[in-house]
């Protein structure tokens, strides 16, 4: 069992490594002014990718087998992320076109070892586990109730929806109720 659990948190670890924090960070140094729907903008992309996929996954998947789905659906996010990457994922004193200089390899700073940061840490690893066990388990759980893939995946779209319209919610809200009361709501 601990093993299980090992790896539900490296999982977990992986997963932080590629939620739209990374976005969220390029997005707040480019925007004072509505920094909260560009981030409700931004995030669409995870609520999207999680509305479209469970409806598209288990077609492909009866069609061309699960090792040809993933490799469909890594090579059609690369195609759609890749490109708006290169175009606007860059620091906010570089210029369109400028090349991008390697970041400054610093020793470990003394804010990564604070408690405040270790309790942002332990709070994202643990929402991140979550987030992992339910959306890796929601379409097993579901087939073992009798629903065929392509069912367990028309109701899992419902998740994405969910995710979606939480997103573009909670971006209007940031302005108004601040990022402390909306992310403590929201979790």
């Amino acid at each position: 069992i601990w093993t299980w659990w090992a790896l539900w948190v490296v999982l977990a670890l992986g997963n932080m490594c590629i939620l739209p924090t990374i976005w969220a960070a390029a997005i707040n140094t480019h925007f004072d002014k509505n920094r909260g729907k560009a981030l409700a903008i931004a995030m669409c992309g995870t609520g999207l990718a999680s509305f479209i996929l469970p409806r598209v996954a288990p077609r492909l998947i009866e069609a061309y087998g699960w090792r040809w789905t993933y490799v469909t659906i890594a090579v059609a996010g690369f195609l759609i992320v890749y490109p708006l990457a290169l175009a606007f994922f860059r620091s906010a004193h570089e210029k369109p076109g400028q090349k991008h200089a390697p970041p400054p390899s610093q020793p470990l700073s003394r804010e990564m070892i604070s408690m405040r940061y270790l309790k942002l840490l332990g709070a994202s690893t643990c929402f991140s586990i979550t987030i992992c066990a339910l959306t890796t388990n929601a379409a097993p759980l579901m087939k073992s109730m009798g629903y065929t893939n392509i069912q367990a995946g028309d109701i899992a779209l419902w998740m994405g929806l969910g995710s979606l319209s939480g997103m573009l919610l909670g971006g209007v809200f940031l302005a108004p109720f601040g990022a402390k009361k909306v992310a403590a709501i929201s979790v």
